[in-house]
């Protein structure tokens, strides 16, 4: 076939398939990607260790945390808790409009008296226009298949706010289970 009188789309897929190839021989010098399908959209999923990552994230996380109004003090936020806490971030980027972000999910390895070494989930959020076209289960599947190849870990845990009765649906149907209540005494400020 002649690659002239391919569309734009699978010379843009093609090209991403080459960089995926690329990552994986070089796996150790290069953050993680992936390639998905859904429906006839094709999306990246790729680790953000990059200050320039991490600000492509933002308009979709500010969806989840409104509280970060200026994206240079989010960016800076996020490289602390990397930096401190063994934080991750992973966005979900499309392919045919231009590597947009449309999804994100933040996580670190915890260890607790109980359940011990445990996957936590600090954030995650599908932009409010892509939702139920199942780019939250790709996020999710990616970070439980780390928790899963991480000796000693017992379980994935996070916490969602009481009024997302939608999401917790789509943790239930994953098999999540309410374990307990999250309680919180906030100082100087006022909290929703």
């Amino acid at each position: 076939m002649n690659l002239l009188l391919m569309r734009p789309i699978k010379i843009k897929t093609a090209m991403f398939v080459i960089i995926l190839i690329l990552l994986s021989v070089f796996r150790e010098s290069f953050c993680y990607a992936s390639l998905h399908t859904v429906g006839n959209e094709q999306f990246i999923l790729k680790d953000c260790t990059t200050e320039k990552d991490i600000k492509s994230t933002y308009e979709v996380m500010y969806q989840l945390r409104p509280e970060y109004t200026d994206p240079n003090l989010y960016v800076k936020f996020v490289q602390h808790l990397m930096l401190n806490e063994n934080y991750k971030l992973t966005a979900l980027y499309t392919l045919d409009s231009g590597e947009n972000c449309v999804g994100v999910i933040g996580y670190q390895i915890k260890e607790r008296l109980y359940p011990g070494k445990f996957m936590y989930i600090a954030d995650i959020v599908v932009d409010s226009k892509m939702r139920n076209k199942g780019l939250g289960s790709i996020l999710m599947n990616y970070v439980e298949k780390q928790a899963l190849e991480i000796p000693g870990v017992k379980a994935v845990i996070l916490e969602s706010a009481i009024n997302r009765k939608q999401t917790h649906k789509f943790y239930q149907k994953r098999g999540y289970e309410i374990k307990s209540f999250s309680f919180r005494l906030f100082y100087n400020t006022v909290q929703k």
